[in-house]
């Protein structure tokens, strides 16, 4: 049996693949904010304190990890128009430059992560404002969601 490439060996993947993956992100974050909010309303109340300061950290977190997709974009950018006639003969064939596959994977995982902290935080009694956290976090997953017209405003540099 032939192994399976890396990813940064294989050539343009389908955006449907992006779609299904970032979508099943967006939904983790959901089911985790859902059984919070859950155990928030039926269970016994959780530690008020602890849950403050879990979701001021994740606040930071969130911070941190918007300051490191900057530059993760900027530089999958930068790679991307050294490959722009390659970029956009995979885009007009339906996939995704690995690139931009890779950028739209590393954005949603990193709003992913802010999104599931944001929930254990309301998980283990933040006081409800938190909830806004992974609320966000699922908007920030949504918005990594791949299209065709999008993925070519980026690599025609409109910077869509």
């Amino acid at each position: 049996m032939t192994p399976t490439p890396p990813l940064r060996a294989r050539g343009p993947l389908p955006i449907r693949s992006a779609r299904v993956i970032v979508a099943a992100m967006a939904v983790g974050v959901l089911a985790m904010t859902g059984v919070g909010v859950f155990i928030k309303q039926t269970g016994t109340p959780g530690d008020v304190d602890l849950g403050r300061t879990l979701a001021l950290a994740a606040l930071g977190l969130g911070a941190g990890l918007a300051a490191t997709y900057v530059v993760v974009r900027r530089s999958a950018l930068a790679r991307v128009a050294e490959t722009r006639a390659e970029a956009l003969a995979a885009l007009e064939r339906g996939e995704l430059p690995a690139e931009l596959f890779r950028l739209t994977i590393v954005g949603a995982a990193l709003a992913e992560g802010f999104g599931l902290f944001g929930a254990v935080a309301l998980l283990l009694g933040a006081p409800w404002p938190a909830l806004a956290e992974p609320i966000l976090a699922v908007a920030l997953i949504v918005v990594q969601i791949p299209g065709r017209e999008r993925a070519l405003a980026l690599v025609r540099g409109s910077g869509a």
